[in-house]
């Protein structure tokens, strides 16, 4: 309950990319703010489906492989929610 005010999910939206992330408090300076990436969701519009991505180590979006396509918007956030491989939270 302490965490409620200093973490937050947000969204940043380019052209047909969705990114999902955390801002919270950096640890080596709790005064700065820092956006921790979770998923990028791409809309590929000749196919008529969602792309989903995650972020390595690499600091490289790469295709999420055990489902790396959805059919609705609805269908991917609830990969990334279920997050069966514990990629996007870890």
């Amino acid at each position: 309950m302490h965490l409620r005010d200093k973490i937050r999910e947000g969204q940043r939206l380019e052209g047909f990319n969705i990114e999902l992330f955390f801002a919270r408090p950096s640890f080596a300076r709790p005064d700065q703010i820092i956006h921790e990436d979770i998923a990028r969701i791409q809309w590929v519009s000749d196919r008529k489906t969602w792309k989903l991505y995650w972020k390595r180590a690499d600091l490289k979006w790469h295709a999420y492989r055990p489902h790396p396509e959805a059919a609705t918007l609805a269908e991917a956030l609830h990969v990334i929610d279920e997050d069966a491989s514990g990629c996007f939270f870890g």
